[in-house]
Order: structure tokens, then sequence, then C-alpha cells
């Protein structure tokens, strides 16, 4: 009950934002609507012009870039219907608007639906337009609904597609969507005694909200039961029905429900009624689900094709990003984007960006954030329950320092593909490292939608505890690093955040340069698995872009058996040391020689074939970062011989 009374909190502090519509993201076509009360958010295909007298005067279909998003005022039983007959207050599908369907359509049930639903939707509707509340505009269309046929207005001005025998064609789609599915709005001309400030859109009038608000709370006091509130602790009109479209405007999911028709919800050996377990104030609902909508569309993360969501807020309302969701570049900013000297060079750029962050948002920074994560009960579409995986209060700075000891402390050179940079993975980055397989287009890709939703609320848990993560997750990462051959284009991203984690787990966030003077067996036989790689790996020519080196195919004999494999990889890389040689240099004696130097600080006793630990992974990675940077160095040298010897640097 505290996230309901929170989320009421945050709808009566942004009472001013009502009805206002806010561009989240413009070349998406992202907005956030904060929604009256009574009232929910439906798409709006077709547009119907009439005038103060309820005569027709146009109709129009959606366009590709027409906004359709419209507030409409709804019951308690059309917000959350899910089937069955129940009337919105004014705007509707058109089989509630119009009552002539049968005479142009051939419907499944024979049309008896359809009159049953225009004659509910009429009989409502002229409640509220006989009420000491209604307007001009609600009157007006009753009148049109009662007396006018929609359908024969919109085939006036030759929209409808026509079928063999005289019927139109019920598949005919406005915005992708069957036309008998469409929802239909109504635009209200004023007469010449409207005021200049008059708005013809029913849907973006605030007297109209206005009006269905006082109309509707007046019904609901003298019908609705009466009772306690447990999220308010008041006597007052309750409910057993709540809101759907929560996570979209199709979504037939609901967060609180207590149909036993599908699944037990409540136990009637233990319950008569669902009251019995708890009963909730209807406008208390209304405004807690309008704010949830609100805060999702603001900014909201979706992932499994938005059945999973994850938000936070800050305790006044305000929307507050979730960071953890983005890697060190995407949430301290591109200064952010470069390889680091070393550790110090990189964790003082981060102190450095995260107080400039502090203070350019310090009102954000303090008080309490609100972090709540929902899940789908039914993966694969919008319907089910929502379950509430996650809800918790921290304070703001708690919260932020958190997210600054997870990008110091895992992270690593990592590789996304063309964009490498020192730093930590998000939350999602690693959950695709530690569960993902390569799809055929290269990319990481979980089957499991489930599995996703699960595994990032359990990475989350960690970072916002500031937890180590879990052991199972470390495993899989170890494990799918050390298979380079399961990946065709990925691996390279599989394995830099596996270190990335190992770095973080093992070593707080330890060096990530080459250290000379480590030898622990695990991160010796890495170098040397790099060496023997990036040596062959030297001889190739055009003709080899596709073939592998002989450390990359044995990489996961290697972990098993590391001696033995070595031995073997050792001899295998004789034949490539010479060709170096043969190149007019001394590079194969080169590499041997850092070879020996590494063999000869390893303890004789640790080299045997007891399996690697994970550790090898930061020796592979340094050892093989190394190399790359020094080329890089040299190749935008000045002045540097590009056929120079590399018999220099040679310490080990």
């Amino acid at each position: 009950m505290n996230l309901l009374y929170d989320l009421e909190k945050v709808y009566d502090s942004n009472k001013d934002k009502i009805g206002e519509t806010i561009v989240v993201n413009e070349k998406i076509n992202r907005t956030a609507i904060l929604l009256p009360i009574f009232h929910s958010l439906m798409s709006g295909h077709i547009t119907v012009s009439i005038d103060m007298q309820g005569n027709f005067l146009d109709v129009v279909f959606a366009g590709p870039d027409d906004d359709i998003k419209t507030i409409i005022p709804v019951t308690l039983d059309s917000d959350s219907r899910t089937s069955g007959i129940a009337p919105h207050a004014l705007n509707d599908r058109i089989d509630y608007i119009t009552g002539d369907l049968k005479s142009y359509y051939i419907l499944k049930d024979g049309g008896k639906s359809n009159e049953n639903r225009h004659d509910a939707y009429i009989k409502q509707l002229e409640k509220w337009a006989e009420s000491p509340f209604a307007t001009p505009q609600v009157q007006a269309v009753l009148e049109y609904t009662s007396n006018h046929s929609l359908i024969e207005d919109i085939a006036s001005r030759g929209l409808l597609l026509q079928k063999d025998g005289g019927y139109f064609d019920e598949s005919q789609k406005i915005r992708n969507t069957d036309i008998l599915s469409c929802n239909v709005r109504f635009i209200v001309q004023g007469d010449d005694s409207a005021d200049s400030d008059y708005i013809p859109e029913t849907w973006l009038d605030p007297t109209m909200y206005r009006s269905y608000i006082e109309y509707y709370n007046n019904l609901i006091n003298q019908t609705f039961p009466h009772d306690y509130c447990y999220v308010s602790g008041e006597n007052i009109p309750i409910t057993l029905k709540h809101s759907n479209g929560i996570r979209a405007t199709s979504d037939f999911g609901k967060l609180i429900s207590s149909n036993e028709k599908l699944q037990i919800v409540y136990s009637s050996e233990r319950y008569l009624s669902a009251s019995d377990v708890a009963t909730i104030g209807y406008i208390t609902s209304c405004k807690a689900h309008n704010a949830l909508k609100w805060l999702i569309a603001l900014q909201g993360l979706s992932y499994n094709g938005n059945e999973d969501i994850s938000l936070a807020w800050h305790d006044n309302g305000s929307p507050i990003v979730i960071p953890f969701y983005a890697n060190t570049p995407n949430t301290f900013g591109k200064s952010m984007a470069k390889s680091f000297s070393n550790r110090t060079e990189y964790l003082e750029a981060m102190d450095e960006a995260f107080n400039q962050i502090f203070q350019d948002n310090e009102d954000s920074c303090n008080g309490v954030i609100h972090y709540l994560q929902l899940g789908s009960s039914l993966k694969g579409s919008l319907k089910g329950r929502i379950s509430v995986l996650d809800y918790r209060i921290i304070t703001a700075q708690e919260f932020y320092k958190n997210i600054l000891t997870w990008h110091k402390t895992y992270f690593w050179y990592l590789s996304y593909g063309s964009f490498d940079f020192v730093g930590a993975p998000s939350v999602y980055d690693v959950v695709r490292a530690a569960y993902g397989h390569e799809d055929s287009k290269g990319q990481l890709s979980v089957a499991s939608k489930a599995l996703v939703a699960k595994a990032i609320s359990r990475i989350s848990d960690c970072l916002i505890e500031n937890r180590p993560l879990p052991a199972d997750i470390q495993k899989n990462l170890f494990a799918h690093a050390t298979h380079p051959e399961h990946y065709k284009n990925a691996w390279n991203s599989v394995f830099s955040i596996a270190c990335a984690v190992i770095n973080g787990t093992k070593f707080k966030g330890g060096e990530i340069m080459l250290d000379y003077d480590r030898t622990d067996r695990d991160y010796l036989f890495g170098r040397l698995l790099a060496i023997a790689n990036y040596a062959e790996r030297k001889t190739f020519t055009s003709t080899d872009s596709d073939r592998e080196t002989n450390a990359i195919r044995y990489m996961s004999d290697f972990v098993k058996r590391p001696a033995t494999t070595w031995e073997q990889l050792f001899r295998k890389l004789q034949i490539y040391l010479r060709k170096l040689n043969k190149y007019g240099s001394s590079d194969g004696e080169y590499y041997k020689d850092m070879i020996n130097g590494i063999l000869s600080s390893m303890n004789p006793s640790d080299f045997t074939n007891t399996p690697l630990g994970a550790t090898y992974l930061l020796g592979y990675s340094s050892q093989s970062n190394y190399f790359s940077r020094r080329d890089y160095a040299r190749s935008n040298a000045a002045g540097t011989d590009s056929a120079s010897s590399e018999s220099e640097n040679t310490e080990v």
C-alpha cells in the first residue's frame, strides 16, 4: 500500500500539470500526460466534427503523422474493461458510437452485441447530458449519436472500402488497427456565442474535464459503497476494479486484480470476496494509477517489448533518470568516452564528472528517491498481472553514491564493436553478456524475457545496495568469455564485460594497465596466452582475415589444462616466431624473450594443469591492450619508421 500512497502524493504534488502534454522525445514522438481523475488515454483513429446542434460536419481518418493520443472520460467499468459491455463516457470505439454496423458490415455475432453496446453508450451519455454538470458539447454529442448514422456519414466522404455484395471491408485498417476496433473522438464546433478561448476538441478542453469530474464524483458518492481505504485511511467510496493501460494504451495488464477465472489470486477457502483482503478508495486508485502512467511515460525504462519497466522519481514527483542502465560515457558524459592511461587517471575523472553532475543537479541530489521495478506475468503480450518486482525508498545521496561506486568498481577496457572506452558496462549489458547468445545479426540477445527481467532486478539490487554481483552471473560471464568459438562478432564485448565484472568483484576496481609485478599463476598464464595470440596474428596476411589463432581456438582447453595446453601452443607458435624473424627484424626473439621472462617469474609449482581462475582473463586483456596501445602510439608518432624493430621495451 505504500506504493499507492506515494503515487497518490505524486499526483497531488503535480496538479498544475494535469492535462499538459510533455514532449519527452520528439524524434520518436514520445509524450507524457498526467491524466485528470476519471479519465484515461486512448488512440483516436477517427475524428468526427459536429456543430452545437449535433449536426454532422465532417469526418477524417488519422494519418501516419497525426497525434492520436486522446484524453477521454471513463467509468469504473470502462477503465478496466477487457471484455463485455462497458462504454466510455463520451469518446469510444466505433461499435459503441454507431448503432448501424450490421447494415454495412458482416458481423460474426449478427450485430446483436453492437446494438447492445450502442444502447448502453446512449443511456449512459444521457445521464451526463441531463445532469446539472453537463456542457453544451456533451449535449451535442448525445444529439448526434442518438439520431445519426456514423457509418453512413463516413461512407458519404468516400473513406470506406467496399466488398462484393454491398458490404464494406471489415479488414480495412487505420494506423494498423482494424476499422471495427478503431476509436472515435469528437470535435464540437462553437457557434457565434462561443468565447474566444473556446476549445472545440473535446479531448483537449479543461472545461470538459471539470464537467465530467464533477458529474462522476457526485455519482460515485451516491452509488458506490463506502468503506475503509487501506491507502488513505479514510472512509470513502471504494472499488474492487482498477485501471489498465499502465504501460501503454493497448496494455490490458493490471497492477491490482481479484479475478480468479484464470489464476488463483485470493483463496475462496480463506476469503469470501476480494474486499476481505483489502479495500482501496476509487479516487485514490485513479490518482495512483494516473501518476504511475505519467511517470512511466516520462522516463520509465522499458525492456522485453515494454513488458518490464524500471523507473525512479524524486519525493516531490520529479522524474529521476536511471543511470545504471547506461554505461559510463552515457551516464557521465562524452568526456568519459576515451581510453585512460591508468586506474588513477580514470578514478579522478570519475570523481570530477560526478561532482559536476551533483553541482548541476543539487536539488534532485538531496531528499529521497523512489525506485520501482514492474514485471509482467504473461510474457509476449501486454496482458495478465503486472507484478511489483521491487519498490524501495532510499536517500538520493546514497542512490547516486552507489551509482558512482558501480562505475568506479566494475570498469575495464570495454569494446562495443567500433566504440571502445574505459569504464563500466550497463546493467543490461551485463545481463546480455551473462545470458545472451549471438543472433543472426551478430548482436547479443537473450531468448527468455523472464530471465532478462529477473537478472536485471537482481543486478540492480546489488548496485543500489552496493553488494557484489551474484556468483552465478560471474560464473556465466567467465564461461562465455572462455569460449570465443561461440561468437563471430560479439566475443570482444562479452570478454571485456566479463573482465570489468571480475575486476570489480575480485579487486574492487583494480589496475587496468599491464602489471609487471603480479606473479599469481592465473594472471601470468593469461599473459602467455595473449602473447601467443598476438605473435601469431602479426604474421597474418589478407588471406588469413577469417582465421582464428591457435590461442583463441585452444582457449577453453587452456583454462582446463593450462600447462599441457601451453606446451602444445608453444610448439605451434614456433613457426610464427620464425616467420617474424624472417621479416628483417628480431620480432620473433622479442616475443620469445617476453614468454621466457613470464615463465621465469612463475613459481614452478604453479605450472600445473590445475584449472585457471577468472583472473586469467585480466592477464590476457591487459597484455593484449598493452600491444594495442603500443601499436597505436607507434602508428601516430611523427617520423616513426614503420619497419623499425620491435626489440625495444622488453620489460616483462
